[in-house]
């Protein structure tokens, strides 16, 4: 994977002994895959893996994971390097939109999905998404249902009912 390192020495390197849990497998994306999966991360370790490891089990289409690390410690700064296909590495909290727009930067997908590192995405997720948007072409932005927290992980779910498609919306490519 590719890795925009945008401090000074963030991501330059794994301690022995450091992280948790390794990342998941990652299967090689496609240069231009149909779908862009970018995660902002701030801190906690543990949802970023969780989330991580839920696009890896579930994403059902072809796809890159983009994790922007937005300034965590050096832990899951370095998971972020590790587990993404293409990772953005932030000294410091840049904040939630100019993150998520430097994810929209590096993204080579036709669709792009917007996750926070506190979501768990369930099977087949991807495939109702990119269908839904497909099929409607006019579609400004279509949006999956979210579910309630669970208790048990403090993440949240998102659901497979159909999504909802806000159409009529402009998106400027320039």
């Amino acid at each position: 994977g590719s890795v925009v390192n945008r401090g000074n020495g963030f991501g330059d390197g794994v301690a022995a002994g450091t992280m948790s849990a390794p990342p998941p497998p990652r299967p090689v994306p496609s240069s231009s895959p149909p779908l862009s999966v970018v995660v902002l991360a701030w801190g906690n370790l543990a949802h970023t893996q969780r989330c991580v490891e839920s696009v890896r089990r579930h994403t059902d289409v072809d796809h890159e994971l983009i994790v922007i690390d937005n300034g965590s410690g050096p832990d899951a700064a370095d998971y972020a390097r590790l587990a993404a296909d293409r990772a953005v590495l932030n000294p410091e909290n840049l904040g939630f939109s100019r993150g998520m727009n430097q994810g929209l930067e590096v993204a080579r997908g036709e669709y792009v999905a917007f996750c926070n590192n506190d979501i768990v995405l369930p099977p087949t997720w991807a495939s109702k998404l990119v269908d839904t948007a497909s099929e409607r072409p006019r579609a400004g932005i279509v949006v999956p249902a979210v579910t309630a927290e669970s208790s048990s992980t403090g993440t949240a779910a998102a659901s497979t009912e159909a999504p909802s498609v806000v159409t009529g919306a402009r998106v400027n490519a320039s």
